[in-house]
């Protein structure tokens, strides 16, 4: 898992130079989170193929923005100056996942390219209360960034509700009292510097399952929940 990349997207309506900009930033951005190393402007744009001062260009407001960061090489000999290289700043955020459920709680943690993995749960104990469930989410957040100084924290809840578009849990069968309680806010204001988003468990489920490849070439899934297991249909 990784925490999805900063959105350049430009809003509805704006030119479509911005709108070539923003898909160049990206095209960049997904390079970099790729990358086993830093890279230079050149391999940037050789990776992305876009010219070389398009490349340099937006990795230079990259790192102006700090999503970057700029490296100057050492210098090993040679005839003219070393390239610079840049590499996404991984460090300055952590994304979390949760899997919340009455029988217990899971959660993941990484950094912005999917390194530094941490793990952590809460199993042997069951959380229908919904205050008791809320004191866990919020203790497995704390321990997996125990030790960390991200500038941004965004964890993500999967429940077993539905979730609308806006991230609203408004029914459950499985945990009701979860939602009649507003679990999401209680987390909301109990950690009020963590942006908490929160879908459906079976649709993150499809989503990770989709970006993961699990079935290449696939250009949907459907995930069949069956208590704490799950099945894939392409």
């Amino acid at each position: 898992m990784s925490l999805p990349l900063p959105n350049p997207l430009p809003p509805t309506g704006t030119s479509s130079t911005s709108a070539v900009r923003a898909a160049n930033t990206r095209a960049v951005l997904a390079a970099l989170r790729g990358a086993e190393r830093p890279w230079t402007i050149v391999e940037t744009s050789e990776a992305t193929g876009l010219s070389r001062p398009t490349a340099e260009a937006i990795l230079g407001d990259l790192a102006a923005r700090e999503i970057a960061v700029a490296e100057e090489p050492l210098r090993a000999g040679g005839i003219g100056r070393p390239a610079r290289t840049y590499r996404l700043a991984a460090e300055r955020a952590v994304s979390i996942g949760i899997d919340a459920g009455p029988r217990g709680l899971h959660a993941v943690a990484t950094d912005l390219v999917g390194g530094d993995l941490r793990r952590a749960a809460s199993r042997d104990e069951t959380f229908d209360d919904p205050r008791k469930a809320a004191d866990g989410i919020v203790r497995l957040v704390r321990r997996l960034i125990t030790g960390r100084q991200p500038e941004r924290v965004v964890a993500t809840v999967g429940l077993p509700a539905i979730v609308d578009n806006e991230g609203k849990a408004w029914r459950s069968v499985v945990v009701p009292r979860w939602i009649e309680n507003d679990l999401v806010g209680t987390l909301r204001r109990a950690l009020p510097e963590v942006r908490w988003l929160t879908d459906n468990d079976a649709n993150l489920a499809a989503i990770a399952e989709y970006h993961a490849e699990t079935v290449p070439g696939a250009k949907g899934l459907a995930i069949i929940l069956v208590g704490d297991a799950y099945a894939w249909a392409k």
